[in-house]
């Protein structure tokens, strides 16, 4: 797991990502999408291949932390996580690193929608189902 964590990070710094996934010192998915779309195509390309998986993403709020606990990821490194994030892997015994903690995930100046959508979720699957119905309503407007 250290090794794909690490894999992760530095994979994630060099190639210019948003989302980095290594299993068995193997890069098993890697995403440019920007916010949790690369989280969601992942989840849908690769499914319970993700469980075991480290995880390096740019940004991790609460909404991407409850997608890593859903899909049983055993480690995430973050550019920026934030506060709530770091709880929620905490309480879930999911090994984080992070470069840079933050109150909150912001949008522009208001806080990330999909982080409003979550913050009282404790099911990781009813927040994969909700936060799936929201990015198809962002993307179709």
């Amino acid at each position: 797991m250290m090794d794909d964590v690490r894999i992760a990070r530095e994979e994630l710094k060099k190639r210019g990502f948003n989302l980095i996934i290594v299993k068995n010192h193997q890069i098993i998915f890697k995403s440019r999408l920007s916010g949790i779309r690369g989280f969601l195509v992942a989840i849908d390309d690769l499914g319970e291949k993700m469980n075991g998986a480290s995880v390096a993403d740019k940004i991790v709020g609460k909404a991407v932390a409850m997608l890593c606990s859903y899909t049983k990821v055993d480690a995430v490194f973050a550019t920026i996580m934030s506060k709530e994030a770091k709880k929620w892997l905490s309480s879930r015994s999911i090994y984080f690193e992070y470069e840079n903690l933050v109150p909150r995930i912001l949008s522009g100046d208001q806080e990330c929608p999909f982080e409003r959508l979550v913050k009282n979720f404790s099911s990781p699957r009813k927040a994969y189902e909700e936060i799936k119905t929201l990015q198809k309503r962002l993307s179709s407007r």
